[in-house]
């Protein structure tokens, strides 16, 4: 059985690397209200990461066939 590919899954730790550096850039230039944007946007990335990749996992786990031993 082919496993299928989920994009956002994908996407998602991209975009919270790009939050990352958006934070670390803002705050090596002392940009506060931006830095506090990419800080909460990053925690929110890595929030839907996590939780989309452990459905993720459940349901492919759900439909991958089972071996019994004997």
């Amino acid at each position: 059985m082919k496993q299928s590919t989920n994009i956002r899954l994908t996407v998602a730790p991209a975009a919270m690397i790009v939050f990352l550096l958006f934070a670390v850039g803002a705050g090596i230039a002392q940009v506060w209200p931006l830095f506090m944007v990419a800080v909460v946007l990053t925690v929110i990335a890595l929030a839907y990461t996590l939780a989309a990749g452990e459905h993720w996992r459940r349901v492919s786990e759900a439909r991958a066939p089972r071996f019994r031993r004997r």
